[in-house]
Protein backbone atom coordinates (compact mmCIF):
# COMPACT_ATOMS: atom_id res chain seq x y z
CA UNK A 1 0.00 0.00 0.00
CA UNK A 2 1.60 3.75 -0.98
CA UNK A 3 1.95 6.16 1.88
CA UNK A 4 0.23 9.32 1.39
CA UNK A 5 2.77 12.08 1.77
CA UNK A 6 0.42 15.07 3.14
CA UNK A 7 3.16 17.65 2.56
CA UNK A 8 6.41 18.31 0.29
CA UNK A 9 8.54 20.63 0.88
CA UNK A 10 10.40 21.24 -2.08
CA UNK A 11 13.86 23.19 -1.94
CA UNK A 12 15.66 24.65 -4.63
CA UNK A 13 17.02 27.68 -6.08
CA UNK A 14 16.14 26.59 -9.96
CA UNK A 15 12.20 26.93 -10.22
CA UNK A 16 12.24 25.03 -13.38
CA UNK A 17 12.66 21.96 -10.78
CA UNK A 18 10.38 22.75 -8.52
CA UNK A 19 7.38 23.64 -10.91
CA UNK A 20 8.23 20.23 -12.59
CA UNK A 21 8.06 18.34 -9.33
CA UNK A 22 4.95 20.59 -8.25
CA UNK A 23 3.25 19.50 -11.19
CA UNK A 24 3.85 15.78 -10.62
CA UNK A 25 2.59 16.40 -6.87
CA UNK A 26 -0.34 17.87 -8.52
CA UNK A 27 -1.51 15.89 -11.40
CA UNK A 28 -0.89 12.66 -9.14
CA UNK A 29 -3.31 14.00 -6.69
CA UNK A 30 -5.71 15.27 -9.00
CA UNK A 31 -6.35 11.53 -10.57
CA UNK A 32 -7.26 10.40 -7.37
CA UNK A 33 -9.81 13.54 -6.35
CA UNK A 34 -10.69 14.84 -9.19
CA UNK A 35 -12.87 17.33 -7.81
CA UNK A 36 -10.19 18.59 -5.34
CA UNK A 37 -9.77 22.63 -5.10
CA UNK A 38 -6.92 24.21 -5.90
CA UNK A 39 -5.56 27.28 -3.47
CA UNK A 40 -2.21 29.19 -3.82
CA UNK A 41 -0.74 31.69 -0.56
CA UNK A 42 2.66 33.86 -1.54
CA UNK A 43 4.83 35.04 0.26
CA UNK A 44 3.49 38.86 0.42
CA UNK A 45 -0.02 37.36 1.23
CA UNK A 46 1.27 36.67 4.17
CA UNK A 47 3.95 39.39 4.64
CA UNK A 48 1.53 42.44 3.43
CA UNK A 49 -1.38 41.29 6.15
CA UNK A 50 0.80 38.32 8.02
CA UNK A 51 -1.79 37.35 10.91
CA UNK A 52 -5.21 37.64 8.63
CA UNK A 53 -4.00 35.41 5.95
CA UNK A 54 -2.67 32.74 8.24
CA UNK A 55 -6.03 32.84 9.96
CA UNK A 56 -7.42 31.92 6.25
CA UNK A 57 -4.79 29.33 5.88
CA UNK A 58 -5.69 28.15 8.97
CA UNK A 59 -9.43 27.92 8.13
CA UNK A 60 -8.44 25.64 4.91
CA UNK A 61 -6.15 23.39 7.18
CA UNK A 62 -9.07 22.69 10.06
CA UNK A 63 -11.04 19.42 9.24
CA UNK A 64 -14.11 19.83 8.55
CA UNK A 65 -14.89 15.98 9.31
CA UNK A 66 -17.69 14.73 6.83
CA UNK A 67 -18.21 18.15 4.75
CA UNK A 68 -14.45 18.65 3.86
CA UNK A 69 -13.66 19.46 0.52
CA UNK A 70 -10.14 17.79 -0.86
CA UNK A 71 -8.02 20.46 -1.28
CA UNK A 72 -4.39 21.23 -3.23
CA UNK A 73 -2.65 23.93 -1.06
CA UNK A 74 0.71 25.41 -2.53
CA UNK A 75 2.15 27.98 -0.63
CA UNK A 76 5.59 30.31 -2.01
CA UNK A 77 7.93 31.25 0.72
CA UNK A 78 10.86 33.22 0.30
CA UNK A 79 13.03 32.91 3.03
CA UNK A 80 13.92 30.58 6.67
CA UNK A 81 12.21 33.34 8.49
CA UNK A 82 9.74 34.39 10.92
CA UNK A 83 6.68 34.33 8.14
CA UNK A 84 8.31 30.59 6.95
CA UNK A 85 8.08 29.53 10.52
CA UNK A 86 4.90 30.66 11.14
CA UNK A 87 3.54 28.72 8.31
CA UNK A 88 5.66 25.70 8.95
CA UNK A 89 4.25 25.74 12.64
CA UNK A 90 0.35 26.28 11.70
CA UNK A 91 0.80 23.03 8.95
CA UNK A 92 2.22 20.95 11.53
CA UNK A 93 -0.52 21.67 14.26
CA UNK A 94 -2.96 20.42 11.68
CA UNK A 95 -1.67 17.75 9.32
CA UNK A 96 -2.00 14.26 9.98
CA UNK A 97 -0.78 11.63 7.82
CA UNK A 98 -4.28 9.86 8.18
CA UNK A 99 -5.90 12.53 6.36
CA UNK A 100 -6.04 12.72 2.66
CA UNK A 101 -8.18 15.34 2.08
CA UNK A 102 -5.07 17.75 1.98
CA UNK A 103 -2.01 18.06 -0.33
CA UNK A 104 0.08 20.45 0.19
CA UNK A 105 3.44 21.82 -1.55
CA UNK A 106 5.79 24.46 -0.16
CA UNK A 107 7.65 26.19 -2.30
CA UNK A 108 11.79 27.69 -0.48
CA UNK A 109 14.36 28.55 -1.79
CA UNK A 110 17.44 26.18 -1.29
CA UNK A 111 18.44 25.70 2.30
CA UNK A 112 21.03 23.97 4.23
CA UNK A 113 21.26 20.15 3.91
CA UNK A 114 21.18 20.08 7.96
CA UNK A 115 17.37 20.93 8.02
CA UNK A 116 16.89 17.49 6.17
CA UNK A 117 18.88 15.95 9.43
CA UNK A 118 15.99 16.94 11.94
CA UNK A 119 14.30 13.39 13.17
CA UNK A 120 10.65 13.28 13.22
CA UNK A 121 9.25 14.05 16.44
CA UNK A 122 5.50 14.60 17.60
CA UNK A 123 3.86 18.11 17.68
CA UNK A 124 3.94 20.37 20.51
CA UNK A 125 2.44 23.64 20.95
CA UNK A 126 5.32 26.48 21.53
CA UNK A 127 6.49 27.52 24.92
CA UNK A 128 8.77 30.07 24.49
CA UNK A 129 8.57 33.13 22.04
CA UNK A 130 10.85 35.07 20.32
CA UNK A 131 13.30 31.53 19.32
CA UNK A 132 15.22 32.28 16.22
CA UNK A 133 12.83 31.32 12.90
CA UNK A 134 15.46 28.50 11.53
CA UNK A 135 14.98 26.47 15.20
CA UNK A 136 11.43 27.28 14.27
CA UNK A 137 11.64 25.79 11.14
CA UNK A 138 13.60 22.75 12.36
CA UNK A 139 11.13 22.01 14.93
CA UNK A 140 8.17 21.98 12.20
CA UNK A 141 9.65 20.15 9.73
CA UNK A 142 10.23 17.00 12.37
CA UNK A 143 6.92 17.86 13.14
CA UNK A 144 6.01 17.41 9.93
CA UNK A 145 8.15 14.26 9.36
CA UNK A 146 6.29 12.69 12.10
CA UNK A 147 2.68 13.11 9.55
CA UNK A 148 5.00 11.41 6.36
CA UNK A 149 5.97 14.74 5.30
CA UNK A 150 9.15 15.10 3.38
CA UNK A 151 11.89 17.93 2.61
CA UNK A 152 12.83 17.70 -1.12
CA UNK A 153 16.26 20.04 -1.25
CA UNK A 154 17.15 19.74 -5.31
CA UNK A 155 19.98 20.62 -6.62
CA UNK A 156 20.31 22.02 -10.48
CA UNK A 157 22.97 19.81 -12.69
CA UNK A 158 26.72 20.66 -12.24
CA UNK A 159 28.15 22.54 -15.72
CA UNK A 160 29.78 18.83 -16.40
CA UNK A 161 26.56 17.39 -15.95
CA UNK A 162 24.87 19.90 -18.03
CA UNK A 163 24.94 18.51 -21.31
CA UNK A 164 23.70 15.25 -20.24
CA UNK A 165 20.68 16.90 -18.30
CA UNK A 166 19.79 18.61 -21.69
CA UNK A 167 19.99 15.77 -23.68
CA UNK A 168 17.43 14.06 -21.06
CA UNK A 169 15.53 17.11 -21.27
CA UNK A 170 15.16 17.10 -24.70
CA UNK A 171 13.70 13.31 -25.01
CA UNK A 172 11.57 14.46 -23.21
CA UNK A 173 9.73 16.52 -26.10
CA UNK A 174 10.44 13.78 -28.39
CA UNK A 175 14.06 14.84 -29.30
CA UNK A 176 17.29 14.06 -29.96
CA UNK A 177 20.25 16.50 -29.33
CA UNK A 178 23.02 15.94 -30.83
CA UNK A 179 26.58 16.37 -27.79
CA UNK A 180 27.76 19.57 -29.12
CA UNK A 181 24.37 21.31 -29.53
CA UNK A 182 23.72 20.33 -25.83
CA UNK A 183 27.45 21.43 -24.89
CA UNK A 184 26.57 24.93 -26.63
CA UNK A 185 23.11 25.10 -24.92
CA UNK A 186 24.66 24.96 -21.56
CA UNK A 187 27.39 27.06 -22.17
CA UNK A 188 25.24 29.73 -23.82
CA UNK A 189 22.30 30.00 -21.01
CA UNK A 190 25.00 29.67 -18.27
CA UNK A 191 23.14 27.35 -16.57
CA UNK A 192 19.52 28.62 -16.52
CA UNK A 193 17.68 25.32 -16.69
CA UNK A 194 13.98 27.75 -17.59
CA UNK A 195 15.77 29.58 -20.95
CA UNK A 196 17.06 25.84 -21.66
CA UNK A 197 13.98 24.45 -21.56
CA UNK A 198 12.25 27.58 -23.13
CA UNK A 199 14.54 26.99 -26.30
CA UNK A 200 13.87 22.93 -26.77
CA UNK A 201 10.11 23.65 -26.63
CA UNK A 202 9.83 26.48 -29.59
CA UNK A 203 13.07 23.86 -31.42
CA UNK A 204 10.23 21.45 -31.14
CA UNK A 205 7.78 23.72 -32.59
CA UNK A 206 10.02 24.29 -35.56
CA UNK A 207 12.74 21.50 -36.16
CA UNK A 208 11.99 19.62 -39.30
CA UNK A 209 12.91 15.86 -37.61
CA UNK A 210 13.90 14.70 -34.36
CA UNK A 211 17.17 14.89 -34.24
CA UNK A 212 18.72 18.09 -33.23
CA UNK A 213 22.00 19.58 -34.82
CA UNK A 214 23.92 22.56 -33.71
CA UNK A 215 22.74 23.69 -36.96
CA UNK A 216 19.27 23.83 -35.58
CA UNK A 217 20.26 25.69 -32.25
CA UNK A 218 21.81 28.26 -34.30
CA UNK A 219 18.83 28.57 -36.33
CA UNK A 220 16.71 29.00 -33.22
CA UNK A 221 19.01 32.00 -31.84
CA UNK A 222 19.00 33.48 -35.44
CA UNK A 223 15.20 33.81 -35.20
CA UNK A 224 14.50 34.15 -31.66
CA UNK A 225 17.60 36.78 -30.64
CA UNK A 226 15.76 40.25 -31.56
CA UNK A 227 14.23 39.96 -28.01
CA UNK A 228 14.57 38.10 -24.52
CA UNK A 229 13.23 38.34 -21.24
CA UNK A 230 16.32 40.65 -20.37
CA UNK A 231 15.51 43.48 -23.10
CA UNK A 232 12.00 42.95 -21.76
CA UNK A 233 13.29 44.20 -17.95
CA UNK A 234 15.86 46.46 -19.28
CA UNK A 235 12.95 48.61 -21.14
CA UNK A 236 10.91 48.60 -17.94
CA UNK A 237 13.89 50.02 -15.59
CA UNK A 238 14.79 52.43 -18.21
CA UNK A 239 11.08 53.66 -18.18
CA UNK A 240 10.47 52.68 -21.73
CA UNK A 241 7.11 51.91 -21.33
CA UNK A 242 6.10 51.66 -24.68
CA UNK A 243 9.31 49.41 -25.69
CA UNK A 244 8.29 47.07 -23.36
CA UNK A 245 5.01 46.59 -24.23
CA UNK A 246 6.54 45.92 -28.25
CA UNK A 247 9.05 43.64 -26.46
CA UNK A 248 6.26 41.68 -24.44
CA UNK A 249 3.62 41.46 -26.80
CA UNK A 250 6.70 40.14 -29.57
CA UNK A 251 7.66 37.36 -26.99
CA UNK A 252 4.18 36.59 -25.93
CA UNK A 253 0.96 35.75 -27.53
CA UNK A 254 -2.25 35.27 -26.00
CA UNK A 255 -2.69 33.15 -29.08
CA UNK A 256 -0.51 29.23 -29.86
CA UNK A 257 2.27 28.61 -27.20
CA UNK A 258 4.59 31.77 -26.48
CA UNK A 259 2.76 33.03 -23.94
CA UNK A 260 2.95 29.53 -21.71
CA UNK A 261 6.54 29.17 -22.97
CA UNK A 262 7.87 32.64 -22.29
CA UNK A 263 5.82 33.62 -19.36
CA UNK A 264 8.46 31.55 -16.79
CA UNK A 265 11.73 32.87 -18.18
CA UNK A 266 9.94 36.25 -18.15
CA UNK A 267 8.84 36.31 -14.30
CA UNK A 268 12.10 34.71 -13.35
CA UNK A 269 13.97 37.74 -14.76
CA UNK A 270 11.62 40.10 -13.69
CA UNK A 271 11.97 39.10 -10.18
CA UNK A 272 15.71 38.87 -10.12
CA UNK A 273 16.04 42.35 -11.51
CA UNK A 274 13.83 43.47 -8.64
CA UNK A 275 15.27 42.44 -6.32
CA UNK A 276 18.32 43.14 -7.48
CA UNK A 277 16.90 47.25 -7.41
CA UNK A 278 15.92 46.72 -4.00
CA UNK A 279 19.36 45.58 -2.76
CA UNK A 280 21.18 47.99 -4.72
CA UNK A 281 19.65 51.35 -3.63
CA UNK A 282 20.40 50.66 -0.02
CA UNK A 283 24.03 50.58 -1.95
CA UNK A 284 26.54 52.74 -3.65
CA UNK A 285 27.28 51.00 -6.62
CA UNK A 286 27.93 53.38 -8.46
CA UNK A 287 31.32 54.05 -6.17
CA UNK A 288 31.95 50.48 -6.37
CA UNK A 289 34.84 48.77 -7.58
CA UNK A 290 34.65 45.98 -10.56
CA UNK A 291 35.22 42.79 -8.79
CA UNK A 292 32.46 44.49 -6.07
CA UNK A 293 29.73 45.03 -8.78
CA UNK A 294 30.24 41.45 -10.20
CA UNK A 295 30.21 40.15 -7.00
CA UNK A 296 26.81 42.14 -6.05
CA UNK A 297 25.03 41.16 -9.56
CA UNK A 298 26.09 37.38 -9.87
CA UNK A 299 24.24 37.07 -6.58
CA UNK A 300 21.10 37.76 -8.58
CA UNK A 301 22.09 36.25 -12.01
CA UNK A 302 22.11 39.72 -14.20
CA UNK A 303 25.93 39.40 -16.01
CA UNK A 304 24.70 41.65 -19.13
CA UNK A 305 26.38 44.71 -18.28
CA UNK A 306 23.42 46.78 -19.73
CA UNK A 307 20.98 45.16 -17.84
CA UNK A 308 23.27 46.21 -14.60
CA UNK A 309 23.52 49.49 -15.64
CA UNK A 310 19.61 49.77 -15.82
CA UNK A 311 19.47 48.34 -12.43
CA UNK A 312 21.89 50.97 -11.48
CA UNK A 313 20.00 54.03 -13.23
CA UNK A 314 16.95 52.80 -11.76
CA UNK A 315 18.39 52.89 -7.81
CA UNK A 316 19.17 56.21 -8.14
CA UNK A 317 15.94 57.68 -10.39
CA UNK A 318 13.25 55.23 -9.92
CA UNK A 319 10.36 56.53 -7.35
CA UNK A 320 9.49 54.47 -4.83
CA UNK A 321 5.80 54.04 -5.39
CA UNK A 322 6.53 53.09 -9.25
CA UNK A 323 9.20 50.32 -7.78
CA UNK A 324 6.07 49.37 -5.04
CA UNK A 325 4.08 48.85 -7.74
CA UNK A 326 5.94 46.56 -9.97
CA UNK A 327 6.69 44.28 -7.26
CA UNK A 328 2.90 44.15 -6.40
CA UNK A 329 1.80 43.69 -9.80
CA UNK A 330 4.94 41.08 -10.30
CA UNK A 331 3.66 39.28 -7.66
CA UNK A 332 0.32 39.08 -8.66
CA UNK A 333 1.29 38.03 -11.83
CA UNK A 334 3.58 35.18 -10.44
CA UNK A 335 0.31 34.21 -8.59
CA UNK A 336 -1.86 34.25 -11.63
CA UNK A 337 1.37 32.17 -13.27
CA UNK A 338 1.02 29.53 -9.88
CA UNK A 339 -2.78 29.40 -10.30
CA UNK A 340 -2.15 28.51 -14.37
CA UNK A 341 -3.77 31.48 -15.22
CA UNK A 342 -1.74 32.52 -18.32
CA UNK A 343 -3.71 35.68 -19.38
CA UNK A 344 -3.97 37.42 -15.96
CA UNK A 345 -0.03 36.82 -15.40
CA UNK A 346 -0.05 38.58 -19.08
CA UNK A 347 -2.28 41.21 -17.99
CA UNK A 348 -0.32 42.10 -15.33
CA UNK A 349 2.81 42.34 -16.99
CA UNK A 350 1.63 44.78 -19.41
CA UNK A 351 0.47 46.50 -16.37
CA UNK A 352 3.46 46.76 -15.21
CA UNK A 353 4.59 48.14 -19.18
CA UNK A 354 2.13 50.63 -19.08
CA UNK A 355 3.00 51.75 -15.23
CA UNK A 356 6.63 53.19 -16.26
CA UNK A 357 5.44 55.01 -19.58
CA UNK A 358 2.68 57.12 -17.63
CA UNK A 359 3.26 56.90 -13.51
CA UNK A 360 3.43 60.71 -13.57
CA UNK A 361 -0.39 60.77 -14.54
CA UNK A 362 -1.20 57.62 -13.18
CA UNK A 363 -2.50 56.99 -9.30
CA UNK A 364 -0.80 53.72 -9.14
CA UNK A 365 -2.44 53.18 -5.37
CA UNK A 366 -5.67 52.52 -7.42
CA UNK A 367 -4.26 50.62 -10.37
Amino acid sequence: MQIFIPVFILSSDDPLLKNDRSSEIYHSYKERYPESEYLLFTYSDFASSGQSNLAVLENELIDGGLFTTSKIIKIYLKDIDKTAADVLMLLAKYISKNREDLQVMIDLPRIAASFNKASAKPFAEESKKGRKADLRVKDAIAYLKNQNSVLEIMYPPSLHEMPGWISSRSRRYGLYIDPDAAVFLASAYEGNLTAIDQCLQIVKMTAKTEKITIKDIFTYFSKDSRFSGFELTDAILDGQGLRALNILNSLCSLEGNTLSTNLPLILSRLDNALSALAAAKTQNLRNAGFQEKTAFFAKYGIRLPQSQNSIMKAALQMPDILINYLNKTLASASKAYGSFDNKTAFLCLQRMCTAVNNFSVMNLEEL
